[in-house]
C-alpha cells in the first residue's frame, strides 16, 4: 500500500504556546505497521498543556519505535497502553516530573487521538475532543467521537450541530489523558481502500469550520500541503485563535 503524509501545526493567536503536539512513524516492518499518526491538544486551561502533549504522543510512539518489544496490535492493548499514558501525564502533574524533565503545577491533561494503519486495515484509539475524519469518494465523514460537554448534548437531543458550535461550553471535555479516573478511549477498527484521505486535527481547525466547509476545503485541493494551508487559513478566517494542528493522509 502506497501512504504518503504531510503535517502542520502553528500556534493560535491567542496562545503564549503551542499546546498542540503531533507526530507519525512510517514502515515499521517487524510488526507489520504501514503507518503510525498522532495527534493531542494539551488543554489550555491546566498548567502545561503542552508537555501532557508532547510527553502522549512521545509515549505512544515509543511503545512501537523498538519493534522487538511492542505488543500485538489488538483492542486490549490500545487501551492498555492508553491507560498507562494517563496514569503517567497524571501521576507527572502531581508530582512534578516527567519524561521530559520539566516543572510543572499539580495537574496537566490532554487529548490523544491516534491511528495505525496495517495493510487495508486502520485502527484507531481516541480520547478527547481532537477529531479522525474520513473522506472517500468525495465525501466526508467522522471516524471518531467528540468527548465533549456538547456532544453529548447533541446526542441527548439538547442541542443540535449548529447550536454546538457556538455554545460558550463547547471547549468543555469529558474525558482526557492525565484524569484521575477511569479513562474509557473510542475505540474503532475498520478497512480502508486506495484513495482513502485520512485527517486528524486538533479543535483549532474544527472548531470553527463545519464539517461542510471541512469538505468544501477538501474538494479544492487535491495536494496535501495545500489542504493543509487551506485549512489554516478558512480556520483563522472564521476567526479561529486556539492552536492548530493537522495531519493529512493520503492511501
Amino acid at each position: 500500500m502506497s501512504i504518503t503524509v504531510s503535517a502542520k501545526t502553528s500556534r493560535g493567536v491567542a496562545r503564549d504556546i503551542n499546546q498542540d503536539n503531533y507526530g507519525y512513524l512510517n514502515n515499521i516492518d517487524d510488526v507489520n505497521i504501514n503507518l503510525i499518526a498522532v495527534v493531542a491538544d494539551g488543554l489550555g486551561g491546566l498548567a502545561n498543556g503542552d508537555i501532557a502533549s508532547k510527553t502522549a504522543v512521545d509515549m505512544f510512539l515509543e511503545a512501537y519505535k523498538n519493534t522487538n518489544n511492542s505488543q500485538p496490535i489488538t483492542q486490549e492493548n490500545l487501551i492498555t497502553l492508553f491507560s498507562q499514558i494517563n496514569n503517567y501525564v497524571y501521576d507527572s502533574g502531581i508530582s512534578g516530573e516527567s519524561m521530559h524533565q520539566n516543572p510543572r503545577d499539580p495537574s496537566m491533561a490532554t487529548t490523544l487521538s491516534t491511528v495505525i494503519i496495517s495493510e487495508k486495515s486502520i485502527k484507531i484509539c481516541h480520547i478527547g475532543d481532537s477529531r479522525i475524519y474520513l473522506y472517500r469518494n468525495n465525501s466526508l465523514s467522522r471516524f471518531t467521537i467528540d468527548h465533549s460537554w456538547v456532544a453529548e448534548a447533541i446526542q441527548s437531543g439538547k442541542l443540535t450541530e449548529e447550536e454546538a458550535h457556538i455554545h460558550p461550553m463547547r471547549n468543555i471535555v469529558t474525558q482526557v489523558i492525565g484524569s484521575p479516573r477511569t479513562i474509557r478511549p473510542f475505540y474503532l477498527e475498520s478497512e480502508i481502500f486506495d484513495n482513502d484521505r485520512i485527517i486528524l486535527c486538533t479543535d483549532g481547525i474544527h472548531g470553527t469550520l463545519t464539517d461542510n466547509e471541512i469538505s468544501e476545503v477538501i474538494n479544492d485541493n487535491d495536494s496535501k500541503d495545500m489542504l493543509l494551508n487551506s485549512l489554516f487559513a478558512k480556520a483563522q478566517l472564521n476567526g479561529s485563535t486556539d492552536d492548530m494542528t493537522a495531519i493529512v493522509i493520503d492511501l
